[in-house]
């Protein structure tokens, strides 16, 4: 299965991609937030965790990545 197709698992690898800029993909860490909200919203038990900690500790707005939700199925037909 893959993230085209709403893998949590796979969402969550395409997060820490996104989020380090591996496999020749550019940094972007609102994109890897949001795909880590996407896993998290199927209950990826490590994205869930994640996602707390980063707003409890480092304050990071994980609510404001509305300006991904329109591009989520391109993103998932490249990416998958």
């Amino acid at each position: 299965l893959s993230a085209k197709q709403g893998n949590k698992e796979a969402l969550f690898k395409i997060s820490s991609v996104y989020v380090t800029g591996e496999n020749g993909i550019e940094e972007d860490l609102e994109k890897g937030l949001h795909y880590l909200k996407l896993a998290a919203k199927q209950e990826h038990s490590k994205a869930i965790q994640l996602l707390k900690k980063l707003k409890e500790i480092d304050g990071i707005d994980v609510d404001s990545f509305e300006k991904y939700e329109e591009e989520d199925e391109f993103e998932r037909s490249r990416l998958g």
